[in-house]
């Protein structure tokens, strides 16, 4: 029986991608591209939609937003829909899902399942993958927080953990030369592929160990430089022009960040065997963000405590908060205080008259994150709704980061098979994400659920059924 393995490499773009392999810059995305049907992707999202925490569970549910009702970042798990791992596990075969994002999943699997970085409330399995889900989780989480640090306790958990699961001396010894860089440059923005780094040992570990029919390694690194530096990549795309010290400093970060995926795509290769269909996935991808150009560029705020902040708003008893992305978190109180109590103390929340917080109070909790993403003074008065004050830059602070790269609804699929490592360019149409699911589980020989209502990729089922797998489509 073929396994299958499913890079998912969050939001890489199309042009991009083929502007650095002409260059030569990426020899592995050059080999797999050579051997692999090439698709594009396209999701008809718009808006709110067209974020990744919604697309990647169409990509694992073969369902449209509409079906499965997951919108907002770390709710996944509450999901009633299964997805291809479930079916996979289900079906006696072994599964290894390592960060796709907001993905749900029904305990126990058959194999391991290290849940996405925003998962603050799913934990890994087996338990013994949890000392390193808290570290990504809190790393990711807080990295734009300036005041955030890890214990003692904590770090040595980690150091444990990695000992005695997987980690390669090259990673080690990149780990040491980045702290170094970061006292001598302040080269934070490295720590992202550092982090890739750490998560593919651990991957190729639980891999080798379990060896899953169906697995899945996810990575945000690039999605994150485009969100963030494509301004400095390309600047005459942009009426806001970043200074010559910013390009000189941050010019090379997507650059670089696509060969650190292209290396993500070398091990891989190097890791499966003969018999394995590799599939590399964006999902959507991005496009210079200039719509914000003309008020100074958009960059969020976010509570420096995240507990004090909820207290000057008025939030009593106790409860627990849970950092997301950016400018997000969820609040999750006790029964001091209703949730929509909480989510009318947040809305009526201003700095300098304008409101600040959006609000949407959900079964579980209070997602909220500040709406203000222009420059406020540092001095700008934040005002809670009993009247009391405080100074902006005492509670909140903002990103270095302006925003560069937005969201857009094209994304890469390639489907690398065994027996036929050929290339074939399928793009002229693109398929939708909700193909994706169903063509795995064909691939498998597992049966495809009826609520899959697209149907598989016939042109890589027609290759793989030379090998003797997914011969015929069954529905369940």
């Amino acid at each position: 029986m073929n396994r299958v393995l499913m890079l998912e490499l969050n939001e890489l773009t199309p042009a991009l991608v083929d502007r650095f392999m002409k260059r030569g810059q990426l020899p592995n995305f050059s080999r797999l591209h050579d051997q692999s049907a090439v698709y594009l992707t396209e999701t008809n999202a718009t808006g709110l939609d067209l974020n990744p925490w919604v697309q990647w569970v169409s990509v694992h549910t073969g369902r449209e937003f509409d079906d499965h009702k997951v919108f907002l970042l770390g709710e996944g798990h509450k999901a009633d829909v299964r997805t291809i791992a479930d079916e996979v596990s289900a079906a006696g075969l072994c599964v290894g899902v390592f960060g796709s994002m907001n993905i749900p999943w029904k305990a126990p699997a058959n194999g391991f399942v290290f849940p996405d970085a925003w998962a603050s409330q799913v934990k890994a399995y087996p338990e013994s993958l949890e000392p390193f889900r808290k570290f990504v989780q809190s790393n990711v989480q807080e990295h734009t927080n300036p005041e955030f640090s890890q214990s003692g306790k904590d770090i040595w958990n980690l150091v444990r953990f990695l000992a005695a699961n997987g980690l390669s001396a090259n990673t080690a010894l990149a780990i040491v030369v980045q702290l170094v860089r970061e006292r001598l440059d302040g080269s934070r923005w490295k720590r992202s592929f550092i982090l890739d780094r750490l998560q593919w040992d651990i991957f190729r570990a639980a891999y080798r160990r379990y060896k899953p029919h169906f697995a899945t390694f996810f990575s945000n690194s690039v999605a994150h430089a485009q969100h963030t530096h494509w301004r400095e990549f390309e600047p005459d795309s942009f009426s806001l022009k970043p200074s010559d010290s910013e390009i000189s400093r941050y010019k090379d970060v997507i650059p670089t960040a696509y060969r650190k995926n292209d290396e993500i795509i070398g091990k891989a290769l190097d890791l499966v065997d003969d018999d394995t269909v590799i599939i590399f996935c964006t999902a959507l991808s991005q496009q210079p963000a200039t719509r914000w150009d003309s008020s100074g560029g958009k960059t969020f705020y976010r509570p420096r405590n995240i507990e004090q902040f909820c207290r000057f708003a008025g939030a009593k008893g106790s409860f627990e908060s849970r950092p997301v992305m950016a400018e997000e978190f969820w609040i999750n109180p006790d029964e001091s205080q209703s949730k929509e109590e909480i989510a009318d103390l947040f809305r009526a929340v201003t700095c300098d008259g304008r409101q600040l917080l959006k609000v949407n109070a959900r079964d579980d909790g209070v997602y909220t994150g500040c709406v203000i993403y222009d420059h406020v003074p540092d001095n700008a008065v934040v005002r809670a709704s009993d009247g009391r004050t405080a100074v902006a830059s005492d509670l909140l602070y903002r990103s270095e980061d302006v925003k560069s790269g937005m969201h857009d609804n094209k994304g890469l699929l390639w489907i690398s098979t065994p027996n036929d490592r050929k290339h074939s360019s399928h793009s002229v149409n693109p398929v939708p994400l909700e193909a994706i699911a169903p063509t795995v589980l064909q691939i498998l020989n597992v049966p495809i659920p009826s609520y899959m209502g697209t149907p598989p990729l016939s042109d890589v089922i027609e290759k793989c059924s030379s090998s003797g797998v997914g011969i015929e489509h069954r529905a369940a």
